[in-house]
């Protein structure tokens, strides 16, 4: 899916010391950090509670920590199914 819109895959299942991200990829220059929720029951979007957001951002800084570019645009998607 991503990757037939342009995008470059970095990883997935990225785990920090803060947290795991479930994709991360490259939207043209932006690091998108991406979390992927399924669900059959109940809309998906309501499992990124506010705290899984906060664990997001935490991960999201330990990598750019990690990779020595704590100022690399960063943008947070979210894939429901």
């Amino acid at each position: 899916f991503l990757l037939d819109r342009g995008w470059t895959l970095i990883g997935r299942r990225i785990k920090t010391k803060r947290g795991e991200i479930d994709i991360l990829a490259l939207d043209g220059e932006t690091l998108v950090i991406v979390e992927v929720k399924a669900s059959l029951t109940f809309d998906p979007e309501w499992a990124l509670t506010e705290k899984k957001r906060g664990r997001l951002r935490l991960a999201a800084e330990d990598y750019l920590i990690q990779i020595g570019d704590p100022h690399r645009p960063v943008r947070f998607d979210l894939i429901a199914i």
